[in-house]
This record gives C-alpha cells, structure tokens and sequence, in this order.
C-alpha cells in the first residue's frame, strides 16, 4: 500500500478519521528498520543525494544501486545495475525497500515507473534522512526535514490556509502539499502540478506586466528574466536582477550586458548590509551558510533607493524572510507584486504570510505548486 492510501481523504485535522489513518500511517512508517531492511538505491547522482547515498551505501543494508549510466561498476564497495536487472533483483528479495536517490521530477517519475507494483515501499531519500539521526551535507534544508511531518505544524499551516487562502485552487493545493509532507508519496500532488515553464507567470493575482519594475532575487543566470521577457514580448520597463554565486553572476551580467534595462547586482537581498558566508555551486541551489567556502555582500532593498518597484521575485534558499524585511519601507510604500518560493523552510507559509501581512494588511494571497517534489511552491500577494 503506498502511504498516500492510508490516508485516503483530504486533509483535515478536525476529523477523527484522518487522525486514526494519520496515526496508522506513522506506525507504518515507524515498523521500517532502516539499519536492517534490504534498500534499492534508485539513482546515485544528484549531488544533494551524495552523502546520503555515501553514508546508505556504507552504513545501510543496501543490496543495490540503479543507475544505468554506471550499470556495471560498483559505488563505495556495492554493485551498480540497470533498470533491467531491478525486476529479477525484486523478485529474489521481494521484502525489498526502494529509495529513490532523484534530486528532481524527471528521474524520480522515472523510477516509479520501474519500480511498478513491487509491494515494498517506495520512499524518497529525504524522507529517510530525518529518521537516521545524522546531519548530511548538499543541502541545509535536509537537516530539518523532520519539522516537515511534524503534525503540530502542518495543523497550524492548514488552520492558516483555511485564512489565508479564498480560491479553490489554493486550497487544494495547500490540502495536497500538507498530505505530501506527511507522507512523502507524490501521487498526493496528482491534480495540483502547474507547469514549471509558466512558474512566477501563471497567476492572475501577480500578472507580469512590460510596465514592471521587476526585483530578481535569486537571479541564477538570468533565466527569470528570459522567462520574463518572453512572456510579455520584450523587456519590462526596469529589472534589478540581485545574484551572490559569482560563477553564476558571471553569466548573468554577460547575457545582459547589452540590455539596458537590466541592471545585475553582484550582492544578495537580505534585512542590512553586511557580509556573509556563502556556499556557491556555480549552479542553482547555491546559498548563504555559515559552512560556506567564501564571503559574499548582502544589502537590504530599501537602502538602495531604487524607487517604484511594481514586482518582486525570491527564491533564496530560505534567505526570503529577511529579504522581505529588508524590503519592508518598498512594501510599505508601493505594494509590489510578491511571488515568493514558500518551502525551503517548513514553516515558511506560517512565517512569510505573517510578515507580509503585517506590512500591507490589505494583501490577498494565493498558493501554486510547480514541481513533482518538495521544490517550487509559490505564495503569490497581490
């Protein structure tokens, strides 16, 4: 049975139900021996995964991992197989427990596809980490993933949302997010996935606008901005596009080096000016951290002056609280467009919504989802 069927309804922490098929879903997942149970690793090369994968492949009674790009090798000591061989694997060791190694939608979708209708669980690896005990490296969002499923604040985000949100389509999607996070199983986003193509585009609440002063927070290589400008048939009147990974700003203020209207700033968003560590990939994910291998500027919006902002986009790996207070005299005063990334943290709902609402009261907010996995949801304001 996948954990998504021991549940078996909507959300709703009300109900004596859900809580009996809530609690039955945590024994079942409690009866689960990491230590002892035969794992299929599914995938090794997300670089999140990595030391997840190490430490599994070490520690774990893992019997196998699948990736068919290394088909044939080994990987810390343990055979590496292809997809072909999973279903003779599966058959000898039917009590097997698959975990899926995928850092995103495409491979992990693929990997359900092949593990079928084989009767052992299918988890992600973010959902095993928090029951280990360790602290792993790649990501410093899978260190807290226990707060994910904490049922006292997943009822708190659902009371909120039942506030917060007037549509139907936020609704449900805060539902299927909230029945994701206690049980891991993406069949509970089925029904709620935007397309990620149309991700900060979509919503007519924030509508982008080629009158828009556009905010970039998080500005990676400038696909945004692209994404921006195809949208609405060219440039927008202004963008401010803020990016701390200097590979990544490298590329950045070389693909706008000749368009006026985009002005790159080598600095991130944050509540004052200052100077952080930082943790750079040269690709996305990158992110402050006390860990981090260089120092990076911060600066908070409001000392800029820039003026009229209409619109404002962050995804920040988790910076977007102090971002929002840095830009607290903007928000203030010109009440821009907000789409804000609203799960780097779990109680980024709680948190950002309060903020929001303390600065403009007379915001309206709205919710869309945009990936397959835990990656890309969206609290619009407008």
């Amino acid at each position: 049975m996948r954990y998504r069927e021991l549940l078996d309804g909507p959300v709703d922490f009300g109900d004596a139900g859900f809580l009996a098929r809530l609690d039955a879903l945590s024994r079942a997942r409690s009866d689960l021996d990491y230590d002892r149970v035969p794992l299929v690793l599914l995938g090794a090369g997300s670089v999140m995964a990595q030391s997840f994968v190490r430490y599994a492949c070490e520690r774990l009674n893992v019997i196998a991992v699948v990736d068919n790009l290394r088909d044939g090798q080994s990987l810390y000591g343990l055979p590496v197989i292809g997809d072909a061989a999973l279903s003779q694997l599966l058959t000898k060791t039917p009590e097997a427990v698959g975990v899926i190694c995928a850092g995103s939608e495409k491979p992990a979708k693929h990997f359900q596809a092949i593990w079928g209708a084989h009767p052992g669980p299918l988890l992600f690896y973010f959902e095993v980490m928090p029951k280990l005990g360790q602290t792993f490296s790649g990501n410093a969002m899978f260190t807290a993933l226990q707060a994910f499923s904490d049922r006292d604040e997943v009822a708190a985000i659902h009371r909120l949302g039942q506030e917060l949100f007037t549509d139907a389509e936020s609704l449900r999607t805060l539902s299927a997010l909230l029945a994701y996070r206690l049980t891991w199983d993406a069949a509970a986003l089925d029904g709620i996935l935007r397309s990620h193509d149309q991700i900060y585009l979509d919503n007519a609440l924030c509508p982008p606008s080629r009158d828009d002063v556009l905010v970039d927070g998080g500005s990676y290589d400038g696909d945004t901005v692209r994404a921006f400008f195809g949208h609405l048939g060219g440039p927008c009147r202004q963008v401010h596009a803020f990016e701390l990974d200097p590979e990544n700003f490298a590329a950045l203020s070389e693909a706008f080096a000749a368009t006026p209207h985009v002005t790159c700033h080598a600095a991130g968003l944050w509540s004052q000016a200052d100077t952080v560590r930082f943790s750079a990939t040269g690709a996305m994910g990158s992110r402050i951290d006390a860990d981090g291998g260089i120092e990076v500027p911060v600066v908070a919006l409001d000392a800029l002056n820039l003026g009229e902002v209409t619109f404002v986009k962050l995804d920040i790996e988790g910076a977007e609280g102090p971002a929002l207070e840095g830009m607290r005299r903007t928000i203030e005063t010109y009440r821009p467009k907000l789409a804000i990334s609203a799960y780097h943290r779990s109680d980024d709902l709680l948190r950002l919504s309060a903020l929001i609402r303390e600065m403009r009261p007379d915001y309206r907010f709205e919710l869309r989802h945009y990936s397959g996995m835990i990656w890309d949801t969206l609290l619009y304001a407008g």
